[in-house]
């Protein structure tokens, strides 16, 4: 860009341009360097005359930013012109911009100068703003976004890679939002999550599972840059997404057998129907309680020995538990629940009862042995007796 004037030595007439040209700009965001050829071009009206002209004071070059001027700069510019008809003559120099977040600004230059020759006289230029724009691009979105489980009860962790950064506009963080479904294809809209700071092109942060059951969640996520929202990157959503994982449900079958039970018989507890929601059944938990008879209340549900099964059907002995006694007469009541394999139970089937039959007694009757409940008569009235003993080999043992 050239400026141009007119200069009169008192001997004769000269032309004189100052120009200046905006060459290459690089840098950083912030601190851009921008490189500048200053020039200055004579011409004579006669070519009859030789002319020995030349900057005496150095020179003064103030440059503009945004049409604001800036610290003036005293330079030896060392122009000089030997000669006749016309010449040209010029340096350069490289001015460092300072333009925070700015990408784009003019610049302008005004050169004052005093020229000694056949006398001395000054030349000033006025500034013409040149347009610059910085040469920054946007971030590049992670080429690979997913969590590390697509069903889960607790967090999982999300990872991306592949980020870059644009030119002039280095990564500074990713920002993160999420959008819920209930069945895994119809999104419902995006909502702002978190921002992980990090210069690094990939990354990872925990995340959660939706709040609803069953529900499912995904992610996008963007490349932020140091050069601003214009030149952040566009999203990349996750190629896979996260349930919450779902409850599993009870077996719909239960029976305790046999039923009536005699105190030392060995139960079998089968069940099926259960189903795991989420996963796969893991286990089933059984709980039992007591009633004794002529109690009116139950104890509290206790865990029955191994009380964690893998499958039905599963043995148990009553009359070994050590949390009650069972005698005839006892009522137990068992109750059992799923667990999936994501440690998730299932509510409780309703639960199984069983009589404990009491004072058991067997007698012939007409040839044929039949099992009975034994009675006493105490004071004139027959009572059922709990437990009945006999001898045996000169000892007493209670009958079952």
């Amino acid at each position: 860009m050239a400026f141009t004037g007119n200069i009169n030595t008192g001997y004769v007439n000269l032309k004189a341009q100052i120009y200046y040209n905006v060459g290459a700009v690089y840098g950083t965001l912030g601190n851009f360097k921008v490189d500048v050829t200053l020039g200055f071009r004579w011409v004579s009206t006669s070519s009859a005359y030789t002319y020995d002209i030349y900057t005496s004071n150095g020179g003064k070059v103030t440059y503009y930013i945004n049409g604001a001027a800036q610290t003036a700069i005293t330079s030896n510019l060392g122009w000089s012109w030997n000669g006749k008809g016309e010449s040209d003559v010029f340096t350069q120099r490289t001015y460092t911009v300072s333009l925070g977040s700015s990408t784009s600004f003019t610049f302008g230059c005004r050169v004052e100068v005093t020229l000694s020759g056949l006398s001395n006289f000054n030349f000033t230029s006025t500034s013409h703003p040149a347009g610059v724009v910085l040469p920054i691009t946007a971030c590049g979105a992670p080429t690979a976004v997913s969590v590390s489980a697509t069903v889960s009860e607790g967090n999982v962790t999300l990872s991306w890679s592949g980020a870059t950064s644009g030119n002039n506009n280095a990564i500074s963080s990713f920002e993160i939002q999420y959008s819920e479904s209930s069945n895994g294809s119809s999104w419902g809209g995006w909502t702002a999550l978190t921002a992980v700071n990090t210069s690094s092109g990939s990354g990872s942060v925990s995340v959660s599972p939706p709040d609803t059951r069953g529900y499912y969640r995904r992610f996008q996520i963007r490349t932020r840059g140091a050069a601003g929202a214009s030149y952040y990157s566009g999203w990349a959503v996750s190629s896979n997404s996260v349930q919450r994982a779902r409850l599993p449900t009870a077996p719909d079958s239960f029976s305790v057998l046999p039923s009536p039970a005699k105190v030392r018989d060995i139960l079998t507890l089968s069940w099926s129907g259960a189903a795991a929601g989420s996963g796969t059944v893991a286990a089933y938990q059984i709980q039992v309680r007591h009633k004794g008879k002529n109690e009116f209340q139950w104890t509290g549900w206790y865990d029955i020995p191994g009380s964690e099964f893998n499958s039905s059907p599963a043995t148990q002995k009553p009359f070994e538990y050590a949390f009650f006694v069972v005698r005839p007469g006892s009522l137990l009541e068992y109750q059992i629940r799923a667990k999936n394999s994501h440690g998730l139970y299932s509510g409780y089937k309703s639960p199984e009862q069983i009589l404990f039959k009491g004072g058991i007694i067997r007698i012939r009757v007409g040839g044929t042995w039949k099992e009975g409940i034994a009675y006493i008569k105490d004071k004139g009235i027959w009572k059922e007796v709990d437990s009945v003993f006999v001898k045996v080999n000169g000892q007493w043992k209670e009958s079952t």
